[in-house]
C-alpha cells in the first residue's frame, strides 16, 4: 500500500488512517496485488483523492473522492468505482 500526496503534505496520523481504510480493501477482495492512494491538495477548500487497486490478471479499479475532509474524501473514492468493479469478479 502506497500513500503519497501531490501539492501539499499528510501527516504520519492521516497516513496511517489511510492506510488503514485501504487494508480494508484486502478484506473483500483477497487478489489484490498493489493499492496506491494519492490525495491532492491543489484546491484549498477540497481534497482529491485517487484509490487505484491493482489486482491479478491485470484488473485495475480506481476510485475518485472529494471532499473538505481527507477521511471523507478516502470513504467516497473506496465506496465507489471500487466496490462496483468488485462485484464483476
Amino acid at each position: 500500500i502506497k500513500v503519497s500526496a501531490r501539492h501539499g503534505q499528510l501527516n504520519e496520523e492521516h497516513q496511517a488512517q489511510l492506510r488503514e481504510k485501504a487494508e480494508k480493501l484486502l478484506h473483500f477482495f483477497d487478489r489484490l496485488t498493489f493499492i496506491d492512494v494519492t490525495v491532492d491538495f491543489q484546491k484549498a477548500d477540497e481534497k482529491d483523492v485517487e484509490v487505484i487497486a491493482t489486482a491479478e490478471h491485470k484488473h485495475e479499479f480506481v476510485g475518485h473522492g472529494r471532499a473538505a475532509d481527507v477521511m471523507v474524501a478516502m470513504g467516497g473514492a473506496v465506496a465507489g468505482k471500487i466496490f462496483e468493479g468488485d462485484r464483476r469478479f
